[in-house]
């Protein structure tokens, strides 16, 4: 659950409110989650996971927990076994054997990202994980401070990649997918598709689109509760 979404969590110090992944309980379908959720405020990832004896945990209105914290329980949960976690006033307390770390929460207030997950796509397209990680590698070859993004175009032929920098060059990459929708072009930055793919286990990931100014959603079968 942290390695996909610790890499959305804010780097810039002005981004306080946003500089930890914020974690709370969620009931669906009769059943009772832990989710995690991070923004850097272009991009978002969230994911769901049962967890053991999660309803008893008290986590009302959620909680922010910074991101050197996660790191080191990363790293504990790394070694394998199970790790026992709770939340004391306001301190959130992770036990493993003869490990103990405390981690003073957040005070920080995170925003209501509902708002900003898209209800409905218009067009789902299915395609390789590998294929588009390689593909968006080769596009950030060229990117600089200035030039950095990708143009994504979408169409009965394919779906094409393209990065341009007229200081270094041009780069174009066209991949195989399945759709029959209208024409769709919009702009990304290649480094968050490269994020999200290499934490994901799918082999065949769903890319969703609305149109050239929204959001794309990234979603896989094999990472269940995981969406980006």
């Amino acid at each position: 659950m942290i390695n996909k979404t610790i890499y959305s969590v804010t780097l810039e110090e002005a981004g306080f409110k946003l500089s930890g992944i914020f974690t709370e309980k969620v009931v669906r379908e009769g059943k009772t989650y832990l989710r995690m959720v991070s923004t850097d405020g272009h991009r978002l990832s969230l994911i769901d996971k049962e967890v053991k004896d999660i309803e008893k945990i008290k986590l009302d209105g959620g909680v922010m927990i910074p991101k050197k914290g996660m790191a080191e329980l990363s790293k504990l949960a790394s070694e394998g076994g199970t790790i026992e976690l709770g939340f004391k006033q306001s301190n959130c307390v992770a036990r493993k054997e003869n490990s103990l770390i405390v981690i003073r929460l957040l005070e920080s207030k995170f925003p209501d990202y509902s708002a900003v997950i898209p209800k409905k796509v218009k067009g789902v397209v299915k395609i390789k994980r590998e294929d588009l990680l390689d593909g968006m590698k080769k596009m950030i070859i060229l990117a600089t401070e200035t030039y950095r993004g990708v143009k994504v175009s979408l169409d009965k032929g394919g779906l094409e990649l393209v990065s341009i920098n007229p200081d270094l060059g041009d780069a174009q990459e066209k991949l195989e997918v399945e759709y029959k929708g209208e024409r769709l072009e919009a702009g990304f930055n290649p480094r968050y598709f490269i994020d999200v793919l290499q934490n994901m286990a799918t082999e065949v990931v769903d890319l969703g689109f609305i149109d050239n100014s929204s959001p794309c959603v990234i979603r896989g079968k094999d990472d269940e509760g995981f969406s980006v």
